[in-house]
């Protein structure tokens, strides 16, 4: 028994589609362009699965995250750094203390993480399921 991921991008003109683990990684790291999604921000899955004798028998956990690109279509990671910026300044206010404070710095954190994460619609669900084999999700 084993554990393996699958990433899968969501486009609007693509529809969805299968990034191999390798590919997601050059492309995460900024080691590899998309020039197709240059100046755009992308939806993508990242599922893990729970494999038995190298089949996958079920989906163990599932996340939905936002992907930024430059002009080049490199993954922005300055985008990253500004929002974990951001997150961590909501923090050092939260450690200065003030009750105004900590409820300032969770909101901060919220818009944060609301820029990253995003939540499948029911269509988007059911196009995910076909590209999987059946009874996974």
């Amino acid at each position: 028994m084993g554990f393996g991921r699958r990433v899968f991008f969501f486009d609007e003109s693509q529809g969805i589609q299968r990034i191999p683990n390798k590919r997601f990684e050059r492309i995460y790291d900024g080691k590899e362009s998309c020039p197709c999604y240059a100046d755009n921000t992308i939806r993508y899955a990242h599922l893990f699965l729970l494999f038995l004798d190298r089949r996958p028998i079920s989906v163990s956990h599932m996340e939905f995250f936002t992907l930024r690109f430059d002009e080049e279509g490199f993954h922005d990671r300055d985008f990253l750094n500004r929002l974990a910026m951001m997150s961590y300044e909501g923090i050092q206010a939260q450690v200065s203390g003030g009750n105004n404070v900590v409820y300032v710095s969770n909101r901060i954190a919220q818009r944060c993480l609301a820029r990253l994460h995003w939540k499948p619609t029911d269509g988007e669900m059911e196009a995910l399921r076909n590209q999987l084999p059946p009874g996974l999700i």
